[in-house]
């Protein structure tokens, strides 16, 4: 076995994937806690029939799936996620922090994986540059679309994606 530096080996990505993987799973599990978990302050009966019916009033088809049973009333208990619930969330800076570290944990962890497995398995010099720099530079987009997603949100400001910036690129 040959002798190689700490930083040639791979022991800075091996030890960070388990770093990212714990933070991603603590950060998963907060997520899910406030965005995905009834509580009482999330939960309400009235919202929900009030919202079925500006959709009834909007969609004549979701009008028709509720008179023929497809769509029921909301359940004792049953969690209910609106716009506007996300965007009030994410005008408190400290859930916009949080979730752009959930987001770069799963970015580094996903991509750090991909990379790992691109090491391990491709042998081919030029292939595995361009497998590599298509992760770098997928890994980039995703966390601009990300980032501005989460940056930007707030109370009745819809998110500015990639697509927003790109289109207004195009008009210029």
């Amino acid at each position: 076995m040959e002798k190689r530096a700490a930083k040639q080996s791979g022991a800075f990505g091996w030890f960070f994937q388990r770093i990212s993987g714990m933070l991603l799973l603590a950060t998963l599990i907060g997520h899910f806690w406030v965005q995905h978990m009834p509580t009482d302050a999330l939960s309400n009966p009235e919202e929900y029939r009030a919202i079925r019916q500006a959709y009834m009033e909007k969609y004549p088809e979701y009008k028709a799936a509720v008179e023929h049973g497809k769509i029921s009333e909301a359940r004792a208990g049953e969690h209910l996620i609106t716009y506007e619930k996300v965007t009030t969330r994410l005008s408190n800076p400290i859930w916009k922090i949080f979730d752009l570290l959930f987001l770069i944990f799963g970015l580094y962890h996903g991509m750090n994986g991909l990379l790992n497995i691109i090491d391990d398995y491709v042998r081919h010099t030029g292939l595995r540059l361009t497998l590599v720099s298509f992760c770098w530079v997928l890994a980039a987009l995703l966390l601009v679309q990300g980032g501005l997603t989460v940056i930007t949100a707030g109370v009745y400001q819809p998110p500015l994606g990639l697509e927003n910036i790109l289109s207004g690129l195009a008009l210029k």
